[in-house]
């Protein structure tokens, strides 16, 4: 494995009505730095009822970090903040929350905030992504493509639709903040069943990793460390890299795909892989690794 750097932190973001969930907030502290940490919390202007920056200083704080500064970016002038340039610059952990990948994207990208958190994280800061905020920390994001399912198929305001099969059209892949190069990630991925997203994602982009990661739940990357699971749901992945027929160049807007030999992982919270000093991977529980295990923990892990 390559030079280590600070651990990235991708968490799915939350249930609706409930308290985010105290095992991923104590290890992301943990990882900040602790009691003596220093977190700096980053987010746009958010809807009502979106926790945003100010939330989650206060979570933070309550489970021991006294050192947790909120900034609510109101524009792309405030991305140039000399002050906040500074804070960043000694920050031992960044935190970006959001409710729009795109959005995020738009307001931080070209930035000399998005400079000093890529900055951060090779200094090895932990740098964490909260829903949206996780899912604009990858080189790609994945939003609505060029068909969207009829107005009967979707389910409920929150974007969740029943139809959860690869459909052409059904994705579209735009430019994120490039803090991790292989991931795409997708967050409440369950809640919102997203199975089909990024299935067909792996067939749009077949040299990317899509990660869907449960609302509660985060995915815990240490380059060259290891890889672990934090929270109550689990973190699937889906690898194209394989794949040995699509039909996805010569299907219809909203035809159902065929994808054959898509490789398709499922890690519960729990879940715990880490390297030894020789560079041999080892399972948590002890049990033996697979070589295509550490092949993909490999490039989960290579990732940034």
């Amino acid at each position: 494995m390559g030079q280590a750097r600070g651990r990235l932190v991708v968490i799915g973001g939350e249930e609706r009505r409930a308290t985010p969930e105290p095992a991923v907030l104590t290890r992301l502290a943990f990882y900040a730095g602790g009691a003596n940490g220093r977190i700096t919390v980053l987010s746009p202007e958010l809807p009502p009822g979106v926790r945003g920056a100010l939330t989650w200083r206060r979570l933070l704080r309550a489970v021991g970090v006294a050192d947790v500064q909120a900034v609510t970016l109101k524009g792309r002038e405030a991305a140039s903040s000399p002050e906040l340039l500074a804070r960043l610059a000694c920050s031992s952990g960044l935190v970006l929350v959001g409710h729009d990948p795109e959005q995020l994207v738009a307001l931080l990208s070209g930035t000399p905030v998005a400079e000093a958190v890529r900055a951060a994280f090779g200094r090895g800061a932990c740098v964490a992504g909260v829903g949206a905020g996780a899912a604009a920390l990858a080189s790609h994001v994945v939003g609505p493509g060029t068909w969207m399912p009829p107005a009967e198929e979707q389910a409920d305001e929150a974007g969740s639709t029943l139809d959860v099969h690869p459909r052409a059209g059904l994705v579209g892949l735009s430019p994120g903040l490039g803090l991790f190069n292989r991931l795409v990630v997708d967050h409440h991925f369950c809640e919102k069943q997203r199975l089909g997203r990024l299935a067909t994602m792996a067939a749009t982009a077949p040299e990317a990793l899509g990660v869907g990661v449960d609302a509660g739940t985060a995915l815990v990357i240490a380059p060259g460390r290891g890889v672990e699971v934090v929270g109550r749901g689990a973190v699937t992945i889906f690898d194209g890299s394989g794949l040995s027929h699509s039909s996805l160049p010569t299907a219809g807007p909203g035809q159902t795909l065929a994808l054959c030999h898509v490789g398709l992982s499922l890690l519960p919270a729990g879940f715990s892989f880490r390297w030894k000093r020789g560079g041999e991977g080892a399972m948590a529980d002890g049990t033996a690794v697979p070589p295509r295990l550490e092949g993909l923990m490999a490039a989960l892990a290579s990732a940034s």
